[in-house]
């Protein structure tokens, strides 16, 4: 019997990732006492290229085990069980801000009319994630996302007495049963450059693009902060949130990657779900991958901490790993890491 159970095991394993929550014998799934990060993608993503980037991420895995085992859900994910690291990407945000446009003036109009159940979905990725990535197509975050995020602020009050209840049977903090949630995210922001002449100007632009991003992380700072949700649904960690991805480009899936095998799936997912924002067949000169290469750039005018490299690959490795290093010194900053030094085990994700 066990024999067959690790033969099944194996079918779901490939190059050291499992689909979250994996459907194997809990038991046999490696490394379960580990910490691990949680990282999720929401964003117009599912409307670039007009495919699915789950669709990409399906046919990229091969034997489609990036799934939960749940009718429609509104997940996908996996473990990368090397680098302790799980990646989630919530499907249907597009479709949830493209009612928010018909229905901006009537918020609770969504509750009625939206599937509840999808709700609570996103309501929990923001529950249990250290780093929420916002993808955007242009120069400006969505004001759509203000109403979203008042949403979700919404259902966390709602929920909080039933998520209470179920973080109680889970080894965790008291502090996190307290807050009703396993984590406090870091919002991030990932922005891509439209195919006009100005924006390719600007990319070449090292100082003004630079700019850009301190600009806009300034403004989405304030932005969130007089809508309180600052600390109450998530956190904005200084001006390294935002990543400004150059335009009429796929990045090349070794750049500032040398350190990483051939073979990591979790890195080549991240830039093959980024690569589904490249503008294709703009003219002649773009129509081929190899000559839609991104400009080879060195960021003189970073912030402090933030990598020379401009891929959206090391902007997501710093950041980790500066989440890593603020857990390991306890930042007494944090109060969320104060009262929480080590990150849940992976048991906690897959119960």
């Amino acid at each position: 019997m066990s024999n067959s159970f690790e033969r099944k095991a194996m079918s779901f394993y490939r190059a050291g990732r499992f689909a979250v929550p994996p459907d194997i014998d809990f038991n046999l799934l490696p490394h379960k006492t580990k910490s691990a990060v949680v990282v999720t993608f929401i964003g117009s993503l599912d409307s670039f290229n007009y495919k699915l980037t789950t669709s990409l991420a399906d046919d990229f895995l091969k034997l489609n085990p990036f799934s939960l085992p749940c009718v429609d859900s509104s997940i996908k994910g996996y473990y990368d069980v090397e680098r302790k690291i799980i990646f989630l990407h919530y499907r249907d945000s597009e479709e949830l801000l493209r009612q928010l446009l018909f229905n901006y003036k009537k918020c609770q109009k969504i509750f009625d009319i939206w599937d509840s159940y999808k709700l609570k979905e996103l309501f929990f990725l923001f529950s249990v994630s250290h780093f929420i990535v916002i993808t955007s197509f242009g120069t400006s975050l969505d004001p759509r996302y203000i109403l979203l995020f008042k949403m979700i602020n919404h259902l966390r009050l709602e929920l909080y007495s039933s998520v209470e209840t179920i973080l109680k049977l889970i080894a965790i903090s008291p502090y996190c049963v307290s807050m009703a949630r396993v984590a406090c995210p870091r919002l991030l922001f990932v922005f891509k450059l439209p195919p006009t002449i100005a924006a390719r100007n600007l990319a070449k632009n090292q100082k003004a693009l630079a700019n850009l991003e301190r600009n806009l992380s300034l403004q989405i700072y304030n932005v969130f902060q007089e809508s309180g949700l600052l600390d109450k649904l998530f956190t904005i960690d200084g001006f390294h949130t935002v990543r400004v991805l150059l335009p009429d480009c796929i990045e090349p899936i070794k750049v500032g990657t040398e350190c990483y095998a051939d073979d990591d799936l979790a890195q080549q997912m991240l830039e093959r779900i980024l690569s589904c924002t490249g503008i294709s067949s703009l003219t002649s000169d773009f129509d081929t991958k190899s000559k839609r290469q991104p400009l080879q750039l060195k960021n003189e005018y970073s912030a402090p901490g933030a990598p020379r490299n401009r891929s959206f690959a090391a902007f997501l490795e710093s950041n980790v790993s500066n989440l890593l290093e603020d857990i390991e010194y306890n930042d007494a900053k944090d109060p969320y890491l104060k009262n929480l030094p080590e990150l849940p085990s992976v048991k906690c994700w897959f119960i």
